[in-house]
């Protein structure tokens, strides 16, 4: 029997489901008592007791690693797509197996994108605080066909709010942050390197991988070059903004308005100033927490990790 030590909430929160599975594949489960991210400090005094280890958005660091190794960790599977908190590195001096589980949230996060861009655009939280408070609020929204959307990222999240879009009438462009190594075509969509051409759009949706490359990419710099009135949306990684240059721009009223699953720090600071605006909408980075979604990346998991601890 392996010891694998689980800290992904989504599967910590579905548990009862997959306890027949794990006793199948011979797994003893730890479940870790959190509901965002652990320490790097408790990670280092827990993960040494461990075969494998299955985690969200956890510390995947040097530190946390060498002591994972210490103890005999032989496998990481990162449940979900994003990696930007592994030290791959670290796993490859570590000989310590690794694997994500891509490809399963493209649909559950573009759904949300295009949610968000709907409430942007017909302003619906104004709508709703305003029946709640006993008013009939009636703003003049804005129609989303033929209206330009820019897509930063096409992977399988940003391929699936591109294919919604385009149901619904839109221009469709996709940014890149560097297309110099890329042959990326597609018959309906432009391909535009970031950050080109933003004065051209009504929308723009962030759906890429957080990289060294693209760190703050929405900064002062490029929120100036972006057409008055545009309204953002990230469901990717808060480290694409520059949040301090994104109130500047709120401030300025060059930002109609903006919807955030993600953030620089999570959970968002009582003290962030974000709060501060009325035309934002705030998500608790929980684009793809679908029933249907976190089954999928739950039994995947497990099952990557099965195969790393038996080979």
């Amino acid at each position: 029997m392996s010891r694998v030590f689980i800290s992904c909430p989504p599967l910590i929160q579905q548990k009862d489901e997959f306890i027949s599975l794990l006793e199948e594949l011979d797994i003893i489960p730890i479940w870790a008592d959190t509901v965002q991210q652990m320490t790097e400090s408790d990670l280092i005094e827990i993960l040494p007791n461990f075969d494998g280890w299955i985690l969200g958005d956890d510390p995947c660091s040097e530190k946390v690693l060498q002591s994972a190794k210490a103890g005999g960790l032989k496998a990481v599977v990162k449940w979900g797509v994003g990696t930007d908190n592994i030290d791959f590195e670290s796993l490859e001096r570590h000989n310590i197996k690794f694997a994500n589980t891509p490809s399963v949230f493209g649909n559950e996060v573009a759904d949300l994108a295009i949610g968000y861009m709907i409430a942007l655009a017909r302003k619906l939280i104004d709508v709703h605080k305003s029946v709640l408070n006993g008013e009939w609020l009636k703003p003049i929204g804005m129609s989303l066909q033929n209206k330009n959307v820019a897509i930063v990222g096409f992977g399988d999240i940003g391929s699936h709010i591109a294919k919604r879009c385009e149901v619904l009438d839109m221009k469709v462009s996709i940014f890149e942050v560097d297309f110099k190594s890329s042959n990326k075509i597609h018959k309906n969509y432009e391909f535009i390197t970031w950050p080109n051409n933003l004065s051209n759009f009504d929308f723009v949706i962030l759906a890429c991988a957080l990289t060294p490359k693209n760190v703050g990419m929405v900064n002062i710099e490029s929120l100036k070059l972006m057409k008055k009135g545009v309204r953002i949306i990230n469901v990717s990684r808060g480290g694409l903004i520059v949040e301090e240059d994104l109130i500047i721009a709120l401030s300025e009223e060059q930002i109609s308005g903006v919807a955030l699953d993600v953030f620089e720090f999570e959970p968002l600071p009582k003290a962030s100033r974000l709060r501060d605006f009325d035309n934002v909408i705030f998500g608790t980075h929980n684009a793809s927490n679908t029933y249907e979604a976190v089954w999928r990346a739950s039994e995947l998991s497990i099952k990557l990790m099965k195969d790393f601890l038996d080979s």
